[in-house]
């Protein structure tokens, strides 16, 4: 099994506020994702956030344009935001 996470725009590519983009380093990123796309023998994870804070701020990522290339057909959709059971705050287990 593999797990590939943070698969959202801004991670993967890592972009840094103030940073020049280095292609060898986007490209270098790339390859990267689709070795470790390629090397699921079972299964594979890939996942992304709806929503993140990210240098002080809440945002709301895309998913990585690496994925675009990849058919979508490919994907199966689970575990969205809509299927998470809500649970009241006062009622969470603490783990600390």
């Amino acid at each position: 099994m593999v797990f590939l996470i943070g698969c959202e725009d801004d991670l993967l590519p890592l972009r840094l506020p103030g940073q020049p983009i280095d292609d060898s380093a986007v490209a270098e990123e790339r390859r990267l994702l689709f070795v470790g796309l390629t090397r699921a023998q079972s299964r594979l994870f890939v996942s992304h956030t709806t929503q993140r804070s990210r240098h002080g701020a809440m945002r709301q990522p895309a998913r990585t344009p690496f994925l675009d290339p990849v058919d979508p057909g490919l994907f199966e959709r689970v575990g969205t935001v809509d299927d998470a059971p809500s649970t009241p705050r006062h009622r969470q287990l603490r783990l600390l």
